[in-house]
Formats: C-alpha cells, sequence, structure tokens
C-alpha cells in the first residue's frame, strides 16, 4: 500500500534520528575499543546522552609496586577487553537537539592529552617518553584526536547511517582526506 505523501516529513525524521543513534553507538562502540585500558574505567566510560557528559566518575583500581592492578581482576590488556554492557548505546532525541558522547571520568582530559595530570603534573604524552604501558589504539598520544579529526569518525557515521538504509558516504565532508 502506497502512503500519502504527508507523511514523508514525519517519516524522514524518524529515519534521520534512528540513523543518527546508529551512528552515535558506532562512534561510542570505537572509542571504548580505541581507549587506553588499565583499569577499565577510562574505556568502558563513554556515554552516549542528551545532555553533556559531566566528567566526574573516580578511577576505579591502581597499580600496585609491581605493576599489577588492586582491587581489579582482569587483564588491563586491551587484548583482552570484556564486551561492556554500554558498549553501542543508542540514544534518540529530537534532531534539532544535539547528542553528546563523553566520557564520564574525573581524569578524561588528562587522557586525551588535553591537560596534565593534577597529581603527577605531566601530560599523557609525556607517559609515551617515559616507556609507560600505554595501550590506546594507535598506540600515540594524541590518539583521541587521530580518532575525531580523520576519517576514522566520519567512517562510523557512515556506518551507523548505512545500518539504517542511507547510501555510503552520506556523512562525507567536503575536502580531502
Amino acid at each position: 500500500m502506497v502512503k500519502d505523501i504527508r507523511h514523508l516529513p514525519r517519516d524522514l525524521r524518524k529515519l534521520v534520528t534512528e540513523a543518527r543513534a546508529e551512528a552515535a553507538a558506532e562512534i561510542h562502540g570505537s572509542l571504548q575499543n580505541r581507549s587506553p585500558y588499565w583499569t577499565g574505567t577510562f574505556a568502558e566510560s563513554w556515554v552516549v546522552s542528551l545532555t553533556e557528559v559531566q566528567a566526574t566518575k573516580p578511577r576505579i583500581g591502581e597499580p600496585n609496586e609491581d605493576g599489577d592492578m588492586e582491587g581489579f581482576d582482569r587483564p588491563a590488556s586491551s587484548i583482552f577487553r570484556e564486551i561492556s554492557q554500554n558498549v553501542n548505546q543508542k540514544v534518540y532525541g529530537p534532531l534539532k537537539s544535539p547528542v553528546f558522547i563523553g566520557n564520564e571520568t574525573d581524569y578524561a582530559a588528562f587522557v586525551i592529552n588535553k591537560v596534565k595530570h593534577p597529581v603527577d603534573k605531566i601530560k599523557y604524552e609525556d607517559m609515551f617518553r617515559k616507556g609507560f604501558n600505554t595501550t590506546p589504539r594507535p598506540n600515540v598520544p594524541n590518539w583521541y584526536d587521530v580518532y575525531t579529526k580523520s576519517k576514522e569518525i566520519f567512517k562510523d557515521m557512515d556506518k551507523g547511517f548505512k545500518l539504517k538504509g542511507f547510501s555510503a558516504k552520506t556523512t562525507k565532508p567536503a575536502g580531502r582526506y
């Protein structure tokens, strides 16, 4: 049965809202998988929300003198990550309202290399120079910028929109990659 064209705006709004939720979920999953992983707190603290994400969650577990994580029974390596229950969160909201993807940890700005650590007074990039066992993907100090300022984030947007029937490269920005 053919629908009346007057339903087109509502149907398009619904389709784009669902595609935006899928794209945000893809970005959310990528950030979790690319994040550094010691205790798991940071990697599992990425959220998709209709309001700004507040960075207030403390780190769970701390390394002891041997570098093992006290009070934490999971391997720290990203190779052994468990699938978090909040992977690929889908959040639906009005198209006029923004969708936020952020990290709830109180040290998030440090891990994305934007501020110095409040105690050690070093930036995240300094950990690389000192030979710390870092685990972001790619394993570089500016891992977050590599993802958000390259075609990688747009690939995730495309994946989300494709899941709702849009064709490839629907979100490709102007210019060259």
